[in-house]
């Protein structure tokens, strides 16, 4: 629909690269289209027995706030699920080994490539560990499962949780019957 004259690179790190197009829409008119490219990351929606979500809470530095969302990040070289595990254990201290995918999905469409591969982990009983096990360059402040209609309820009240988090936990209380 968009024809892409031109592209240039305005600014680039290890996850991000920004970009400035310039287009032509279907009707003639030209303009600049901005957009990064992002590493795609995976996540993990984590229910146990009791239908209770792993939720953490982080400091997101572009708005601010701290958010409650899933355990996840970016897949760094490996394949989403092994990412989606790795992440979990990194943030959480969690250890799973079967994961069913559930979708994937792009979380900022209008404005970055990046696609993000959820997946849901059903556990009987887990003990989160008390020590800080965040990586060097995030920080969960806080994480514990949380009944999933208290999450709902969270949503509907809108309540700070991230829309990855937002979205896959309603499709998992769809899924698994919870409202």
């Amino acid at each position: 629909m968009f024809k892409k004259l031109s592209s240039r690179s305005v600014y680039k790190n290890k996850w991000t690269e920004v970009f400035e197009d310039e287009i032509e829409f279907p009707n003639g008119q030209k303009g600049i289209y901005g957009y990064m490219r992002r590493s795609d990351g995976s996540g993990i929606v984590v229910v146990n027995a009791s239908n209770e979500v792993l939720l953490i809470k982080q400091y997101r530095y572009p708005i601010g706030k701290t958010q409650w969302s899933i355990p996840g990040g970016a897949i760094d070289g490996t394949d989403p699920e092994e990412s989606a595990i790795r992440e979990l254990e990194e943030e959480t201290g969690v250890t799973v080994i079967y994961l069913e995918k559930l979708l994937e999905v792009y979380p900022l469409s209008s404005g970055s490539t990046e696609k993000e591969s959820i997946y849901l982990a059903r556990v009987d009983s887990v003990e989160l560990p008390n020590e800080d096990v965040s990586d060097t360059d995030e920080f969960v402040e806080e994480k514990r499962f949380v009944p999933i209609s208290e999450v709902l309820q969270m949503i509907d009240a809108g309540e700070n949780i991230d829309s990855v988090a937002s979205s896959v936990i309603q499709i998992v209380a769809r899924k698994l019957k919870i409202s």
